[in-house]
């Protein structure tokens, strides 16, 4: 599995964000992958009358095309190709994504008005087809030591997004240790009746190992030389998880949790995750 090759989207706007971004994909992608930078363009919106100009499409298309030949020779990297898009950005790169490829995001774009996670990236995360990589910038580029996300739900349906996103993470090249998690939070009760009640926090930590080693029993052996540590954590899984990755090069999960709202594109855990954590973060579906 760690032999995979792939294909990488990654959406570059001229920030600074853009060009880390593409350090990190060169430094994770295997030898093999396939590397497109991505610039997506379109006509600016200009709201009154104050002000009248004329803007010229075809200057804006070839402003975006010297861009991307910039940050492809800048590169030096044959796996490295440019490509411009007109649109809008989350939704032209969502629209080129599949299965098999990996889109890559910063988790802030040029815009002003970015706030906890990126217009971009979060059109991206909840709408991309494959797995999407957001890249947070506070950690070095390899990844070494990486955090997987994990829960059991419908593992009796003989895989879930857990399984998917461990067995990611066994394929990526270079890495050495990879900590799986489960986060279990204590049930929250309201009312006076039950002011008394303990909660059994070593039962819940036993849970968790038995949902981590059924995720990890179904998602196979890992390659060799990868080692595999399980760890319970407790809190909220989203920002469990999101603390924990302070210590990790790379924090992988699914795309969809437990829950009624389960039908939802991106579940509440990895869009917190995506929002807080402290080294890039993987969504796999």
């Amino acid at each position: 599995m760690s032999g995979e090759v792939r294909r990488w989207l990654v959406g570059v706007d001229g920030s600074e964000n853009g060009a880390q971004l593409l350090e990190r994909v060169l430094a994770v992608a295997g030898s093999d992958d396939q590397i497109e930078v991505v610039h997506v363009w379109d006509l600016p919106v200009m709201v009154g009358y104050d002000i009248a100009t004329v803007v010229d499409p075809a200057d804006l298309e070839a402003a975006a095309r010297r861009h991307v030949d910039g940050v492809v020779e800048q590169a030096g990297d044959a796996r490295v190709s440019g490509r411009v898009l007109r649109g809008h950005a989350g939704l032209a790169l969502s629209a080129e994504s599949s299965e098999g490829t990996v889109v890559a995001v910063a988790h802030r774009g040029s815009g002003r008005m970015s706030m906890i996670l990126g217009s971009t990236a979060s059109f991206v995360l909840h709408h991309a087809s494959g797995p999407v990589l957001v890249d947070r910038g506070e950690s070095g580029n390899t990844a070494r030591r990486v955090l997987v996300g994990v829960d059991d739900h419908h593992l009796d349906e003989g895989d879930n997004e857990s399984v998917r996103a461990l067995r990611w993470a066994f394929s990526l090249p270079g890495v050495e240790q990879i900590t799986v998690a489960h986060a279990t939070f204590p049930p929250v009760v309201v009312g006076g009746w039950y002011a008394g009640l303990v909660v059994d926090m070593e039962g819940l930590d036993r849970g968790a190992l038995s949902a981590i080693d059924a995720v990890i029993e179904a998602a196979g052996d890992p390659p060799r030389g990868i080692e595999v540590e399980r760890v319970p954590l407790r809190g909220k899984p989203g920002l469990a998880l999101a603390d924990a990755s302070r210590e990790f090069d790379l924090l992988v999960l699914g795309s969809r949790g437990r829950g009624a709202w389960r039908e939802l594109v991106l579940g509440s855990t990895s869009a917190l995750a995506a929002s807080y954590a402290h080294c890039p973060v993987a969504v796999i579906r």
